[in-house]
């Protein structure tokens, strides 16, 4: 026991220590060591950029390059005077996951805004799941300066290894939930060495920002390239960060307002004609021109909305004007065109809010959101109800449901139907059912409406009352009504309709006083009648008990007997 208490202590001091050691490593940096323990991140110990050609010293900047830094609190005070002069653009950490925010960004920002230097602002990524990826961003958002011209996700490690998700779903929710938050561009900062092992889907990115500590570029595509961790900036002390645009892009790119890309408008990337209808593949801005700066409202992921015509900006960038006057981009990574061979009505869509649906027929499901023969996965049985996760598109622009195990399944209503949950054919009738007429078992309401409330209810019910059916439809939620052939609505619950067969008068729905067989008949053990299942045969002019009656699936009466025998419940079989 004595030593677990020592080691305890221990912990306790270590602690203790490196909090200290960190409030304390920006002030004592200095700028005489030549070598790489003096660099801008001391936190890295993994030297896994450096290239075996460079010396691991300062490595000054070009001189005809932008001066580019980024910055954490290692730099500790810096004398933005100096550094303003040489600075082009500084990009400045705002947190370590959401658990440490960087104690020095907020006046890093205040002193970039005084001093007039352009900054960005990146965070370092240490979420493991997509919702903590979210939770992560929000954060970022709120700490970080709204006069920032961009924000970066700074992706060195695997932070996965202990969950079910991918690196890729948990950096594409981070990205997704940033871009609800904010119209700037985001960029990645990925290491080149963990680049391909990552399998990050960088097409979600304005632009992407690699370190490699070499006299040699990236291996992969890039705009922005760290090139040393051992700078050296008038007015920072100790090593800093120093980078390199990429051949192609300009300065402006980063310091500019609008969400672009560095490439040149194509109608490969962009939508140069009228597209009628687009869906949003992400949240995105609305804004009051074509220069993308004055945000009015935004659009959900998922919303489909009229286009008005496309519109050019001075330098040649569509933008889409919508049918509301208001302006978003015509960039294909944010918006696809929706098919124009479909009506969208006929089709769920994320306005639908989908989370369950029934299968008004068997249907193939796939393993992509292209239905071919090589991606079909199984088929679902009519009157099976899936789990919703979201709506997807083809790339022609087709409406899918992505179902919860990943695979898809069409979006047509007249193949799927939403309800309200999987328990709804259990507890309810749906179309699948062939409700032509139901037997009301207490005293209920009809109503004007799908809609039930106390405003559009209608006559009353009593019980025992057969009702025709014309149809069963859905509410907004996904409840089931009976559509009664008055045009009203009644509720399809179980507990409360019969379902009952289309010959119904032929059938005995109430008990009779008195039940006396006109000739001999059988009783069986169970509902459905075949020789195997009979009991006994029971004699002409016998008077029977009847204690209760009980239906088929079909919606046809039988008699329950005192013995729990049952019979066939016809008035023909009766005196």
């Amino acid at each position: 026991m004595g030593k677990v208490k020592y080691f305890v202590v221990c912990l306790i001091i270590a602690a203790i220590s490196f909090i200290g050691y960190e409030q304390a490593a920006a002030k004592t940096l200095t700028a005489e060591n030549d070598g790489h323990v003096n660099t801008a991140k001391p936190e890295s110990t993994v030297p896994w950029e450096y290239g075996p050609e460079t010396p691991k010293s300062a490595i000054q900047p070009l001189s005809t390059s932008p001066v580019i830094a980024d910055i954490s609190k290692w730099q500790g005070n810096i004398d933005w005077s100096k550094a303003s002069k040489s600075l082009d653009l500084v990009i400045i950490r705002t947190q370590y996951g959401s658990g440490m925010e960087d104690y020095m960004h907020d006046s890093y920002e205040k002193s970039a805004t005084k001093y007039d230097v352009p900054f960005g602002v990146y965070s370092y990524v240490l979420a493991s799941t997509p919702a903590s990826a979210r939770a992560e961003a929000r954060n970022f958002y709120n700490r970080a300066s709204k006069n920032t011209k961009f924000y970066v996700l700074d992706v060195e490690e695997f932070t996965n290894e202990r969950t079910p998700y991918t690196m890729r779903a948990i950096v594409e929710a981070y990205v997704d939930e940033l871009r609800s938050l904010s119209n700037k561009k985001v960029g990645l900062y990925v290491a080149n060495h963990l680049y391909s092992k990552l399998n990050l889907k960088t097409s979600d990115f304005d632009f992407v920002w690699i370190p490699r500590y070499s006299s040699q570029k990236p291996s992969h595509a890039h705009h922005l390239w760290q090139y040393t961790d051992s700078g050296r900036v008038p007015g920072i002390s100790g090593g800093v960060d120093l980078n390199r645009l990429a051949s192609g892009v300009s300065l402006s790119f980063f310091t500019g307002e609008s969400v672009t890309q560095v490439s040149k408008p194509t109608t490969t990337t962009y939508y140069n004609t009228n597209p009628g209808k687009i869906v949003t593949k992400q949240s995105i801005p609305q804004f009051t021109t074509t220069a993308l700066k004055t945000k009015k409202g935004t659009l959900k992921k998922g919303d489909i909305v009229k286009v008005k015509r496309v519109v050019k900006t001075a330098n040649g960038t569509p933008r889409l004007q919508l049918s509301n006057g208001r302006y978003i981009t015509a960039n294909k990574k944010y918006v696809l065109k929706v098919n124009p061979a479909i009506d969208v009505d006929d089709y769920y869509t994320a306005k639908d809010k989908v989370n369950y649906a029934l299968l008004k027929k068997s249907n193939a499901t796939f393993t992509s959101v292209e239905f071919t023969d090589s991606k079909k996965a199984d088929s679902i049985e009519k009157g099976k109800v899936v789990k919703v996760n979201d709506i997807s598109y083809t790339a022609g622009g087709t409406p899918r449901l992505k179902l919860s195990n990943g695979r898809y399944v069409t979006a047509k209503k007249t193949v799927v139907q939403k309800v309200k949950d999987s328990a709804t054919p259990v507890n309810y009738y749906t179309s699948v059912d062939h409700v032509n007429a139901v037997l009301v078992k207490q005293d209920e309401y009809k109503y004007k409406t799908m809609a039930f409330s106390t405003s559009t209810r209608g006559e009353a019910v009593p019980k025992n009352k057969i009702i025709k059916v014309a149809a069963v439809t859905y509410s907004s939620g996904g409840v089931p009504r009976l559509k009664l052939t008055s045009g009203q609505y009644m509720t399809a619950k179980k507990t409360i309709m019969q379902k009952v067969a289309s010959n119904i008068n032929e059938f005995y729905t109430e008990i009779p006083e008195q039940v006396v067989t006109k000739s001999p008949t059988y009783a069986y053990d169970g509902l459905y009648f075949g020789k195997a299942s009979i009991t006994n045969t029971i004699a002409a002019n016998t008077s029977l008990a009847v204690k209760s009656i009980v239906y088929t699936s079909n919606g046809y009466p039988k008699f329950v007997l005192a013995d729990h025998s049952i019979v066939g419940a016809e008035k023909a079989l009766y005196h």
